[in-house]
């Protein structure tokens, strides 16, 4: 990362190496990773949706295995210690080399953080941001008031998944209240597996389909914006799984029915969650329910 600047403690002859790697195969993850860059890191997109984990931060948090001495799955082999850094104007810069940003044959997802933050994420940064350094558009402005910017890059050009890590800690500044589009999901109430879920129009084409029940909830649907409305409060969307969905059809195919209607075309009956898997809703308000 060369834009807020890291200071590195290893000696290493490159400092823009890999810290840490992730197995495909004991991922948990199906498909098939022994592909080309660019459909290995579909394969991933695809798995990584419908997955339990919130973020690539969780998900390296979670599986990696530090590979390099030194390092850890904080800061990778950077120095949290150095002189803070400004925030970036407008980009977090990463650079591999003076010619080269990201190694374009090392596809797979990215993400910026400041402290507990997430402020910009995106799922092939080597193909999207091609530029030497790659410059990546966060959230500044969500950034404001926090202490470290922290980098994490996923590299699915093999079957063994490469994990980078940087971090930089941040010069003071006063936090606006503002939030991050691309922050993950808080604010929450949870419903446990088995939950019934009666639906009374059809569900497969995203239609209005007006009213449903939830645990004796009166719930509406804006199909438009995707909005749940359970007893007065918003919710701005459905997550099953941790997957969040924007269309409704997606969100029955986390469903198993428990009568004899079809899948699709269905007119009414009664629904219920998969065992093990649980459905969120994120508040839109976070002041609506307490």
């Amino acid at each position: 990362m060369t834009e807020p600047a890291v200071t590195f403690l290893s000696s290493s002859t490159d400092n823009t190496q890999f810290i840490a790697t992730i197995e495909s195969s004991a991922s948990g993850f199906s498909g098939t990773f022994s592909g080309s860059p660019a459909d290995n890191t579909a394969a991933f997109t695809t798995a990584f949706d419908s997955s339990s984990y919130t973020s690539l931060k969780d998900l390296i948090n979670s599986l990696a295995t530090v590979t390099v001495m030194g390092a850890t799955l904080t800061c990778g082999s950077c120095d949290p210690d150095e002189t803070a850094q400004p925030l970036p104007a407008e980009y977090v810069e990463w650079s591999h080399s003076s010619t080269e940003g990201f190694t374009a044959s090392h596809e797979g997802p990215c993400e910026v953080w400041c402290d507990d933050v997430r402020v910009f994420h995106d799922a092939d940064c080597a193909a999207d941001y091609t530029s030497a350094p790659a410059e990546l558009p966060y959230d500044r402005d969500a950034c404001l008031g926090t202490s470290t910017l922290k980098f994490y890059w996923l590299a699915l050009h093999s079957s063994t998944w490469q994990v980078y890590v940087n971090c930089a800690p941040l010069e003071t500044t006063t936090s606006t209240g503002a939030t991050s589009k691309y922050a993950h999901s808080c604010n929450c109430i949870w419903l446990g597996s088995n939950v019934r879920f009666h639906f009374n129009d059809k569900l497969d084409d995203c239609a209005d389909y007006g009213q449903q029940h939830i645990n004796d909830h009166d719930v509406h649907d804006s199909s438009s914006e995707h909005q749940l409305d359970i007893d007065g409060h918003f919710y701005n969307r459905i997550t099953v799984n941790q997957l969040t969905v924007d269309c409704c059809r997606w969100q029955l195919w986390h469903f198993q029915p428990v009568d004899v209607h079809q899948f699709y075309g269905f007119n009414e009956g009664e629904w219920r969650l998969v065992n093990a898997i649980n459905c969120r809703f994120d508040r839109h308000n976070p002041e609506a329910m307490v």
